[in-house]
């Protein structure tokens, strides 16, 4: 059992499963490839959403603003996954800003032909009320178990969920996490500096191992058991 994927992992990748073949081509002749470089925001929280957006290359990171005016990153969204499609579904603003952390190839599908295969198909239907679900219960248990957790616990939790998305593939068993570091002390809920201090602990302790902004876990075990995971 792999404890992060089974109850704090989501990978929306499978939206196109099952569905008509003609369906398929007609939807993906209206995509549009958009070619960007890192630090470029598709879509900022409180605007409507206009399209659905599917990751070919690269990194996207969701992210909250609080009262405070810091910003709170909810999620990353990794290659082939599809995001954007719960406002279009519920006719909302969107609740995030979405933002490239890589040189980003994404393909983006206009609303009204999104809606109009989403009409045309009960697969697509299915696979998408399964996503929504399994999105809310992922990030449920993320809100929940980052609540209870202390600054420290929070980094090495914050560490393994990256470690999952940042692998090439299910063989990995670790992978290079190229993430800020203010990025990942947003992701955990802390202060850069604070995070910081955790990242130089675990090094010490020959946890991780980093050079530069890249990390590597060398010990995930004590990484869970640091997060308190058990």
């Amino acid at each position: 059992m792999n404890l992060i994927r089974d109850k704090y992992y989501y990978k929306c990748d499978s939206l196109l499963t099952g569905i008509q073949k003609n369906l398929i081509e007609e939807f993906e002749s209206h995509a549009k490839t958009l070619t960007l470089k890192k630090n470029k925001i598709l879509f900022k929280e409180e605007t409507y959403s206009d399209g659905l957006y599917r990751l070919i290359k690269g990194k996207v990171k969701i992210y909250q603003y609080n009262s405070n005016g810091k910003f709170q990153i909810v999620y990353l969204y990794t290659k082939d996954e599809f995001f954007g499609f719960r406002p279009i579904l519920s006719e909302t603003k969107n609740p995030v800003s979405a933002e490239t952390i890589e040189d980003c190839q994404i393909l983006f599908y206009p609303k009204e032909h999104f809606l109009n295969t989403l009409y045309k198909s009960p697969a697509l239907m299915k696979n998408l009320l399964k996503a929504v679900s399994y999105e809310f219960n992922v990030w449920a248990n993320l809100i929940s178990t980052f609540s209870h957790k202390t600054v420290k616990e929070r980094v090495a939790f914050a560490l393994l969920i990256l470690n999952e998305k940042y692998k090439k593939n299910d063989l990995d068993k670790n992978s290079i996490i190229n993430f800020g570091r203010e990025d990942l002390a947003s992701f955990a809920g802390t202060t850069t500096e604070t995070c910081v201090r955790a990242l130089t602990q675990f090094k010490e302790a020959k946890i991780i191992s980093s050079e530069g902004r890249k990390i590597k876990i060398l010990k995930e075990q004590e990484l869970i058991r640091i997060a308190s995971l058990y």
